[in-house]
């Protein structure tokens, strides 16, 4: 019985983990800080794609929302909904972005990283 208190204490601990790993995520986008974002992007496959800062640098969020929509029985794989509001400072024209990815726990760094890359803001 122990081993069961034990699954459910460190299942506890990674959801929280998680929501704290996503506000971490969403705050570094929502202030134009797409290094640090980029940092929670590794793909499972090893295939991460380069980021192009500068070309992310006229981009300005206004606003996200997050939306963890399950997260699986061992607590080690979430599939989240994002959604960014943003603009580029020469349109003025505001968009919306989505990402829909999954999430999934490294045991050996004890930390949640996004199995995807970062959202794709068209400019």
């Amino acid at each position: 019985m122990p081993i069961a208190g034990c699954e459910r204490m460190q299942g506890k601990d990674r959801k929280s983990r998680l929501g704290d790993t996503l506000s971490a995520y969403v705050g570094a986008i929502r202030w134009g800080n797409f290094e640090t974002a980029s940092a929670f992007a590794v793909p499972r496959s090893g295939l991460a794609k380069p980021v192009n800062l500068a070309r992310l640098a006229s981009v300005r969020v206004t606003g996200y929302t997050v939306r963890i929509n399950r997260v699986n029985e061992t607590s080690d794989e979430a599939a989240v909904s994002l959604s960014f509001t943003y603009y580029q400072e020469a349109r003025g024209t505001v968009n919306t972005v989505n990402q829909d990815a999954t999430w999934y726990y490294e045991e050996a760094g004890r930390r949640w990283l996004l199995d995807d890359n970062l959202p794709r803001f068209e400019l």
